[in-house]
């Protein structure tokens, strides 16, 4: 069996020979100046320009250009690789070598050697540039169009005597370039020379001439050509004075238009209907930066972005010719990126994205359906494109355009295949914009590119072994894009498949997987020694932190704040460490959350919102952020569950705790700046501009209806009749409708939302897929159906509430303080705009506007349509919550940072009841943990409650952020996907961290077409009945043909069964599209797959990098709390504080501090007394270890565990039978007592009736036992005392 790719790379060595004709002579010095600036390549920076989200490059196999005639058409990718389409009947596609008249889809036209930077069709011929600047013609040439020097047809590209060439453009019977001389920029023109196309002067005027001659331009100063467009009759010319452009501030500075040619209508914008021999300069008020010419107008655009235009009355919707630059607007829009003029149509491209047209629609070129009738007189949204355009190109009866996502569109008249469709449709007319087929990314032009391009790192020459090779600009391949939009066929199919990265496959996933499973179940084992590895720093905090408690007497007037409170009621605290248990599982387990939202009504909905402010408040904490994430993911999703056939019901801002969730997080303080400011701040915000129009003299305020605006006119409507009343009513509706669509909107789509918004509503509109088709939503377009609850949740949840109730978030804590020259949003008038904005807002959203009210409904048509692309574009984010809670999550036991949750005495029971009422809905598996804390508490009854509430006490539960130190079974729990102990897990977990799920294995029909349609070449079938066939003549062509390639066997049978299962599946009724959805979403499933893991692999390399700063961290630590330590001891200043001290003649107070403890009187043995001839007191000192040991201490109270190893116990028998015990703490030489006791004779007495074994408690009378003893053995430790025996 012949390879698939070895065949296609046979196919293009055996391509057409190419020649190439050379002028007589050519210029032998070339430039060494190339200028860079504006060859045409404005698609391409269009691309860039434009804002993409992910912040992708441009793939080498993206489409970057777009050109068409009125018969044929070529598209050009990143990678210099051109395509064409449409009629070849003069050779104007270059295909020689073939005889069709027609093609139907795009076809690749090699020059060997040769890569192009822009190609350029005219009338039935074509331009092409080389990045090396040589220019090359085909086609017609009956009027020296082709520049060769002769006046006939060429079937294939030939080269023109020109070099050093920069841009072209084609007309419908004459050409002109732009070249580099050493003189600077030169302007050539050669064809038609009919009416003063050319600009060659007087002295020809009509004619044709073939040969490329330069034109003079009669400047007072020196200009250089650096744009040039050909219209079917005329020619325009963007100059600078500078030789080479080379930023875009120079080309602001003096670009200057001159048009040449026939003047009918006024196209040249020269004031009259004249036509001109030479160039003349068109009077601008602004610098262009492109201009268009169609058959009968002009159109430009400027560096501001503005719009102008001039010719034809009938063609700008004026009732005279404009026969000067006329500045035009469009209503929704104002700026402008692009302007393309067609034989009687406009398109304009705005700074959105956002296509708009206007002009004849006979063949529905303008993409706008058929209703729109035969001739649109105004600018009209093209919308079913519902993705920003990058380009657009005319052919008069049809159009192109070229999107930012890299997909192609066509629509209008598809004779002679001009669209270039994937399917091919029955009428003659496509009316709404349809797919062009991609060829340029097909399995057949990949597995060709793959051949001749093994060993480059970026795209170059079309052939390796040409030696005339070209460089070309670097085009990176990507695989950020979705490939697998828009697949509507077995060929596109085929192409993703081929595209799809190898990393992608099952095999490598899942070895990815695993790579990564080991890096984290490595990471968790770090962390489970942590506990070891921190022993010895916890030993030197509990030392220090009793030091310190023992030296707080040497400082007077220090008070140690009491910690208890009678306000607490008083069964409280036996539960403290249950709740903090209970709030834990809330936190890091959101299922029960979740679950607990689908209930709850009311008083209950507010216990659940105070619930999640206090578990999820904390912004910064970037583990409680991603937890947030996932409940809010959840959340919705079993909302749009819940809502079922309704989607009006889902996300209502009634009943809906998703909802309200959302508003009440969005709107505090921590978002005010992103979500806030926009609306309320003093600079560029809603309320400037809001009180700008209110504080106007003439404004009476917004309103929505004639009796509303009657009512606000109040006392300065009387007197006045109904017309004047109509008339200042229609103003007033004109000055909000001009706010709406004019200052609203551009403020509103600056707004970047925070990324957890942008969450939620890109969560509620895949949610809301399934109402795509909803009769509910008819009045919307299909594509944007998803969108309307997200709009809705937006509106309702952001918008209204800051409208509704502005001054409570203008406030200082917001950062929104207002000054006295501030507008202020409780201004009265200011006020009732605010409302006037919400409830336009309200009735927009819920089609209640007043049908009389017209410019209500159109301001609300066009507002529901921009705010819809603004929702979807800020719903456009990666949803990456699984990854990041898992690093998340590992990354906090690297922190020895405390985390916790606040809440009232009052909310904690509260909760605790609420919990303990839908325990029964909220087990996620047997022996569930939340259900044993809620049912260990007891249920607080109202009256508690209410006396809790007056006090408002504030409970801090801590939160064990690394409970994995103690925890050894940790699980990835499938419902939240959050890393768990096994016990808080739901019962479907996985004992993997790192999880994906694996393709099914056997008898899978997705698997099996996927591996066949790999192998197979391209597929032409576009239903079940042909792919048969066509599966049936490639069998047959194997049978006959014989192989002993390996496969060969095994290829024969795939395809027998795959005939079999299409006819299986054509039997039970199923549509090709169902199988394509099939393999497709196999695709996106590994795609998906492939950014998690990636993701996860970048979460895994941080962690590792924290792991080894946290381990420098302890030494360090370690070392300064010793030094810490043995300051508290000694209160000993390092020398160099004291030298400071001594240098300023000033003593610190731990200096003072230091010599009150010298001073303390240290306890002497027994033995050392009698040497100095001391009266004997029976005392004896031990080590607290040693009286354990002789089992006369059993505990001290509190344990002081850091401390005992130093601590000693002295006991000094008293005159009055009485024994004094003193507990100290040694170091060295020093010694600090830390407590006294008193024994009095009547609890010796009481010791010495003890029994065995019998506990007594020794302390300071009023204070809480301070050692307990062992009766018996103390008492015999004291005889033994007594009697020196110590």
């Amino acid at each position: 069996m012949t390879s698939r790719t070895a065949s296609k790379s046979v196919a293009i060595a055996d391509g057409p020979k190419y020649r190439e004709q050379r002028p007589a002579a050519l210029e032998e010095e070339r430039s060494e100046t190339h200028s860079a600036w504006m060859t045409t390549e404005q698609d391409a920076e269009s691309l860039k320009s434009w804002p993409s989200p992910s912040g992708e490059e441009v793939d080498a196999f993206d489409v970057v250009e777009l050109s068409c005639s009125t018969t044929h058409c070529f598209a050009r990718t990143a990678g210099g690789h051109i395509y064409g389409w449409g009629s070849n009947s003069y050779g104007e596609l270059g295909f020689a070598d073939d005889s069709q008249s027609y093609f139907w889809v795009p076809k690749e036209l090699m020059i060997p050697g040769k890569n192009i930077k822009q190609v350029c069709c005219g009338q039935e011929f074509t331009l092409a540039i080389t990045f090396t600047g040589e220019i090359w013609s085909w086609g017609k040439g009956s009027e020296g169009q082709l520049g060769l020097g002769h006046c006939r047809d060429e079937g294939q590209p030939c080269r023109i005597g020109l070099e050093n060439v920069l841009s072209c453009a084609a007309g419908e019977q004459h050409s002109a370039a732009i070249a580099e001389s050493t003189d600077g920029r030169v302007l050539y023109t050669w064809g038609m020379a009919d009416s003063g196309m050319l600009g060659l002067g007087g002295f020809i005027t009509c004619g044709p001439c073939s040969m490329p001659t330069q034109v003079e331009f009669d400047f007072g100063k020196n200009m250089y050509p650096t744009t040039v467009r050909c219209g079917p009759s005329h020619t325009g010319v963007i100059c600078n004075s500078t030789a080479v452009v080379k930023t875009r501030r120079e080309a602001e500075e003096d670009n200057a238009l001159y048009t040449f040619g026939n003047g009918w209508y006024g196209r040249l914008g020269l004031g009259d209907t004249k036509s001109q021999f030479h160039p003349m300069r068109v009077k601008l008020p602004k610098s262009l930066r492109d201009v268009s010419l169609g058959t009968d107008h002009t159109a430009a655009i400027t560096w501001a972005h503005e719009l102008y235009a001039w010719g034809k009355a009938s063609l700008l919707g004026e009732v005279q010719h404009v026969l000067n630059p006329k500045k035009f607007s469009i209503e929704g829009s104002s700026e402008f990126r692009n302007v393309v003029c067609g034989g009687n149509e406009t398109f304009v491209i705005d700074q959105q994205g956002r296509l708009f047209a206007w002009g004849a629609n006979q063949c529905g070129q303008l993409g706008i359906g058929q209703q729109a009738g035969s001739f649109v007189q105004t600018a009209s949204h093209v919308k079913p494109i519902h993705d920003p355009v990058a380009s657009v190109v005319s052919g008069d009866t049809f159009t192109i355009a070229r999107l930012v996502n890299g997909d192609v569109l066509a629509w209008g008249s598809q004779s002679c295949g001009r669209l270039g469709l994937v399917e091919v449709k029955e009428e003659r007319i496509c009316w709404d914009p349809s797919l062009v087929v991609a060829t340029w990314s097909t399995a057949a032009a990949v597995s060709a590119k793959k051949t001749g391009r093994k060993n480059r790192k970026s795209m170059g020459s079309v052939r390796t072994d040409t030696t005339d090779a070209e460089e070309v600009p670097q085009a990176k391949q990507t695989a950020g894009k979705d490939k697998t939009a828009n697949v509507v066929s077995f060929v596109m199919l085929q192409t993703v498949l081929q595209q799809e990265s190898n990393d992608h496959s099952s095999a490598e996933l899942k070895r990815y997987a695993e790579q990564l499973e080991q890096t984290a179940k490595e990471i968790v084992w770090d962390i489970q020694k942590l506990k070891k590895e921190e022993e010895p720093l916890l030993k030197l905090e509990a030392q220090l932190s009793d030091s310190l408690k023992m030296n707080l007497r040497w400082f007077r007037g220090l008070v140690v704040p009491d910690a208890s409170t009678t306000l607490l009621d008083a069964r409280l605290p036996h539960h403290l460490a249950t709740y903090a248990r209970m709030c834990w599982i809330l936190q890091q387990q959101t299922t029960y959350l979740t679950q607990l939202s689908q209930y709850l009504h009311g008083f209950e909905a507010d216990i659940f919102l105070e619930t999640v402010d206090a578990l999820f408040g904390d912004v910064n904490d970037e583990r409680q952020l991603h937890l947030f994430n996932s409940l809010q993911t959840r959340m919705i999703a079993k909302e749009a569950e819940n809502a079922g056939g309704s989607p009006e019901k889902f996300m209502d801002k009634r009943d809906s705790i998703g909802f309200m969730v959302f508003s009440r997080r969005f709107l505090r303080q921590a978002f005010a700046k992103d979500v806030l400011w926009p609306f309320l701040g003093s600079k560029d915000s809603i309320l400037e501009l809001v009180g700008s129009i209110s504080s106007s003299a003439n404004s009476t305020g917004f309103c929505l209806s004639y009796a509303d605006f009657k009512e606000k006119l109040g006392a300065d409507g009387r007197g006045k009749d109904e017309v004047e009343l109509n008339n200042l009513y229609s103003g007033s509706l004109k000055a909000f409708r001009d706010f709406l669509t004019g200052g609203f909107l551009d403020i509103i789509r600056k707004i970047q939302l925070p990324r957890s918004m942008q969450l939620a509503l890109r969560q509620v509109a895949l949610a809301s897929q399934r109402w795509k088709d909803s009769s509910l939503l008819a009045d919307i377009e299909k594509e944007q159906r998803p969108y309307q609850p997200a709009l809705r949740l937006f509106c309702y949840g952001i918008i209204e509430p800051i409208m509704r109730d502005g001054a409570q978030y203008a406030v200082p804590a917001n950062f929104l303080k207002k000054s006295a020259a501030d507008y202020k949003p409780d201004d009265p008038q200011i006020a009732s705009n605010f409302d006037c904005i919400a409830d336009f807002l309200d009735k927009m959203l819920s089609n209640t506007i007043d049908p009389k009210e017209k410019a209500l409904i159109s301001a609300a048509r066009l507002i529901k349509e921009e705010l819809l692309a603004y929702v979807r574009r800020q719903s456009e984010v990666e949803d990456t919550t699984g990854p990041d809670i898992l690093g998340a999550t590992l990354q906090s036991h690297y922190s020895r940072e405390k985390s916790f949750v606040t809440m009232s005495q009052a909310h904690i029971m509260k909760l605790s009841n609420l919990l303990l009422e839908w325990s029964n809905k909220l087990r996620i598996k047997e022996h569930d943990q939340l259900d044993a804390c809620v049912k260990s508490i007891p249920e607080w009854n109202k009256e508690t409650i209410t006396i809790s509430e007056r006090y408002e006490v504030r409970l801090n539960f801590e939160i064990n952020t690394r409970f994995m130190i103690t925890e050894e079974e940790i699980r990835l729990c499938k419902q939240s996907m959050c890393p768990l102990p096994e016990w808080a897990c739901s019962a479907n977990a996985s004992h993997r961290l790192v999880y994906i799920e694996e393709e099914a294995t056997g008898n899978d029909q997705g698997a099996f077409f996927e591996s066949l349609f790999q192998r197979l070449g391209p597929l032409e079938s576009k239903n079940f009945a042909t792919l048969r066939l066509e599966l049936m003549e490639r069998r047959q062509q194997l049978a006959s043909g014989g192989s002993d390639e390996e496969g060969y066997l095994q290829m024969i049978n795939d395809l027998d069964t795959a005939v079999q299962q299409i006819t299986e599946l054509m039997d039970v009724g199923a549509e090709p599209r169902q199988l394509l959805d099939l393999l497709v979403e196999r695709v996106r499933v590994r795609q998906r797959q492939f950014r998690y893991l990636e993701m996860t692999d970048s979460h895994l390399k941080s962690i590792l990098e924290r792991q080894g700063e946290y381990k420098k961290d302890l030494k360090l630590q370690m070392t300064e709390l010793k030094d810490a330590v043995d300051f508290s001891l000694s209160m000993k200043l390092p020398q160099t504080l004291q030298q400071a001290c001594h240098d300023f003649g000033v003593t610190s107070s731990f200096q003072i501090i230091q010599k009150k403890m010298e001073f303390v009187p240290t306890l002497m043995a027994t033995k050392d007394m009698a040497e100095i001839g001391c009266s004997y007191i029976p005392m004896a000192t031990y080590p607290v270890a040693k009286l354990k040991k002789m089992k006369v201490l059993v505990e001290v109270c509190p344990p002081h565990n850091a401390l005992q190893k130093m601590m000693e116990i002295t006991f000094k028998k008293l005159d009055a039978q009485a024994v004094e015990i003193t507990v100290s703490v040694a170091q060295g030489s020093n010694k600090n007592v830390i407590k006294k006791i008193t024994l009095e004779p009547a609890k010796l007495k009481q010791l010495r009736a003890a029994k065995n074994d019998e506990i007594a408690e020794f302390g300071i009378p009023g204070e809480a036992p301070f050692m307990t003893c062992n009766a018996s053995n103390f008492v015999s430790l004291l005889t033994k005392i007594e009697k020196g025996k110590s």
